[in-house]
């Protein structure tokens, strides 16, 4: 492998980014309800499973007019919260609710694409439901397999490249919100 040799070195300042953030308690106990009373209403969930056993779970979008005050909310958390520097837009795709039953799981994967230029610079995960009622369904993300300890209405931020996955869960149904805050490519 060549080596280039560098004209001039780009000073580091030594800060090291969060790998995350959390924004505790950014959905109340009545709002996480009205969202999953939302998810449940018939004919809102579709079941989604690739056929590769990339996901196995059921997934209700959300649209903007259903919850303006909840796309809001979020993309003051991303902005607030963006201590990677990212040009931020808002949001390019729908909310998501997702519901996870037993053996339920998202394989690992990330939310940026470069192949597809994908946008997603920051995703946000929220619990809606209580911890106690799930076993597994563990949300780990990083190349070091972090599990932040999450309550319902928490909100994890993190950039949209990191990789992250659910392991699947075993007893119960977790039932989680993600958002997608996008931007645009700098090239």
């Amino acid at each position: 492998m060549e080596t280039r040799k560098i004209l001039y070195p780009v000073p580091l300042d030594g800060r090291k980014l969060p790998s995350h953030r959390i924004v505790r308690r950014l959905l109340n106990a009545k709002e996480c309800r009205e969202l999953v009373r939302f998810a449940e209403t018939p004919g809102n969930y579709e079941y989604s499973n690739d056929g590769v056993a990339a996901h196995d779970v059921h997934i209700c979008e959300l649209p903007v007019d259903e919850a303006p005050w909840l796309y809001e909310k979020i993309g003051r958390a991303a902005v607030e919260n963006n201590v990677w520097g990212f040009a931020l837009a808002g949001f390019a795709e729908m909310m998501r609710i997702q519901k996870y039953e037993v053996e339920g799981h998202t394989e690992a994967h990330t939310d940026y694409c470069y192949e597809l230029l994908d946008t997603s610079k920051i995703t946000a995960v929220i619990p809606l439901l209580e911890r106690r009622r799930w076993r597994g369904g563990r949300f780990t993300f990083g190349n070091n397999h972090r599990a932040p300890r999450l309550r319902r209405g928490d909100c994890l931020l993190f950039p949209g490249f990191v990789p992250h996955y659910v392991t699947p869960v075993t007893e119960g149904e977790r039932v989680s919100l993600s958002a997608w805050v996008e931007g645009p490519i700098i090239r």
